[in-house]
């Protein structure tokens, strides 16, 4: 499947894309020298997505009760050696709550930024295929 998409990727668009070796993310981009690390979010269930610092992303899944979020799992990932890459996440649904910690006790709604500590938020595909185009 995956080798499918590359060669239509790079056919298409011309771009290379391989599978990540990080765990969090799903592929990245090749654009001639510029490397662009791809963290899809095709999820059915609601899920909450947290900067807990700028190395370190929390994904917790759970269920919607009224205006309550209960939760039923929680990762926490180490995005430490990306640090130098150009990152992106698309959502093909959009989350209940993008939020990032301003300190230790502060939480801050961003559900509505475009891009946060150096980690830009598509819609879809299409969108970050327009952005390395015009790079």
């Amino acid at each position: 499947m995956f080798l499918r998409f590359r060669k239509y990727f790079y056919k298409n668009y011309n771009m290379d894309i391989k599978k990540s070796n990080n765990k969090f993310f799903d592929f990245f981009i090749m654009n001639g020298s510029n490397k662009t690390y791809v963290k899809i979010f095709n999820r059915k269930s609601p899920f909450i997505l947290t900067f807990n610092s700028k190395t370190h992303i929390e994904v917790k899944i759970g269920k919607l009760r009224g205006n309550n979020f209960k939760i039923k799992r929680k990762t926490i990932y180490n995005i430490f050696e990306l640090e130098n890459y150009d990152k992106a996440f698309i959502f093909d649904k959009k989350p209940f709550k993008v939020l990032s910690y301003k300190n230790e006790s502060e939480l801050e709604d961003i559900s509505l930024y475009k891009e946060h500590r150096g980690i830009s938020f598509y819609t879809s595909l299409n969108e970050l295929i327009k952005r390395e185009n015009n790079e």
